[in-house]
């Protein structure tokens, strides 16, 4: 049988990773319960990577709180720190924050590509960091080593074909 709605959290309300599952569903609060699904999840599981990395995409996503999302992430990479989607929500929350990032930006996407060379969207991520630096060259190889690992991945494509074109139209 298919859990949907909210069976799948009831199966075992103290289990955090279903409130976690609830909170996918875009679920909101009960009319009753103030809190939301991840909210439990994080008061049922606070040192779990997986919650942590869920709230900080609640915050990111549903709230547009980049601070509590950056804390979030840093959280759920403390407790694992070859999470490299952390890092990336991290490079989210700080890249919505402002410009005076951009240091730190760079050294964690190469942390995350670093713990994830296959990864595709981190790798195009890298890429679109390089290529908003005017660093086409860079870029280029981001995306190219992202098509070499799934000769498919279409967003590489066309970021590459963006930045050539850019890079030829010049400032």
């Amino acid at each position: 049988e298919r859990l949907t709605g909210t069976a799948v959290f009831e199966v075992d309300p103290a289990d955090p990773l279903n409130w976690v599952v609830q909170s996918q569903l875009r679920s909101t609060a009960d009319a009753g319960d103030p809190l939301t699904p991840i909210e439990h999840a994080v008061q049922l599981g606070p040192d779990l990577p997986l919650v942590q990395y869920e709230l900080g995409n609640f915050y990111l996503r549903d709230r547009a709180t980049f601070e509590k999302a950056k804390t979030a992430f840093e959280r759920a990479l403390a407790e694992s720190p070859r999470h490299f989607q952390a890092i990336v929500g991290i490079v989210y929350s700080l890249s919505a924050q402002g410009d005076d990032a951009a240091d730190q930006v760079e050294a964690l996407l190469h942390q995350a590509v670093e713990i994830a060379p296959n990864s595709l969207k981190t790798r195009s991520l890298l890429g679109d960091y390089y290529a908003g630096m005017e660093e086409t060259e860079k870029a280029l190889e981001q995306y190219q080593s992202a098509r070499t690992a799934n000769a498919r991945y279409y967003p590489a494509f066309l970021a590459e074909g963006i930045a050539l074109s850019t890079a030829e139209r010049g400032p």
